[in-house]
């Protein structure tokens, strides 16, 4: 990456950058420059702070079910678990 790239990228990163960065990064390990240049985006973006928190979740939430296959139903206690939130939440 050149020097000015790298720059531009630590002062002036855009929201869609930044989450495509913060995706890429449960996939892949970013680049010194890239986690800088997130860090400090998401210190004046809510909403990338917001975006990486979900994503997170979603990640973690992923690795529980990790033994399950697409198309496969998941247990009985867990889409009884699944819908007492969903009712909590619509409450």
């Amino acid at each position: 990456m050149s020097l000015f790239k790298a720059i531009r990228m630590l002062l002036a990163l855009h929201c869609d950058e930044s989450t495509l960065l913060i995706s890429s990064g449960h996939d892949r390990n970013l680049t010194r420059i890239e986690r800088w240049a997130v860090r400090l985006h998401l210190i004046s973006c809510r909403s990338c702070r917001r975006f990486r928190q979900q994503l997170t979740l979603l990640h973690r939430a992923a690795k529980r079910l990790g033994n399950f296959a697409v198309g496969q139903k998941l247990p009985a206690t867990v889409r009884a678990r699944i819908d007492r939130r969903i009712r909590a939440v619509r409450e």
